[in-house]
């Protein structure tokens, strides 16, 4: 009766070592195939860094300093992002520079850089003028 009880534990403990050496392998398997398809996936476009200036009284966003490729800051790849809530402002045109002016704000205003269609201002500051 012994002998059956030790064979029926090795043949748990075997089925056991077993199932966790299929679990991680099928788990380094994956990774591989992820850091494979990751390396085959050209980067998008970089949005820009961009801090602003707000002010409530007289509903104008000034930019305060501006990072990115310099060939792609023009006020054409940003649109504001029409939603539910209402909202209203005035884009500056041309080059996106220190000191540009968005005017005519009311509201929430939410800027998406199009390149890449990402939102266009640091999370944690809402534009709301």
């Amino acid at each position: 009766m012994d002998k059956k009880i030790v064979r029926i534990i090795l043949i748990l403990v075997i089925v056991c070592v077993v199932l966790i050496s299929i679990m991680y392998a099928t788990r380094w398997f994956a990774q591989e195939i992820y850091e494979d398809v990751s390396n085959m996936t050209p980067p998008g476009p970089e949005v820009p860094s961009v801090t602003y200036d707000v002010d409530k009284a007289a509903g104008t966003i000034t930019i305060t300093s501006i990072e990115g490729n310099s060939d792609e800051l023009v006020w054409s790849n940003v649109e504001l992002l029409e939603s539910y809530l209402d909202f209203n402002a005035t884009l500056p045109t041309g080059t996106i520079d220190e000191g540009d002016v968005i005017t005519d704000c009311e509201g929430p205003v939410a800027l998406v850089w199009k390149p890449s269609g990402a939102i266009f201002y640091p999370r944690n500051i809402r534009l709301i003028c």
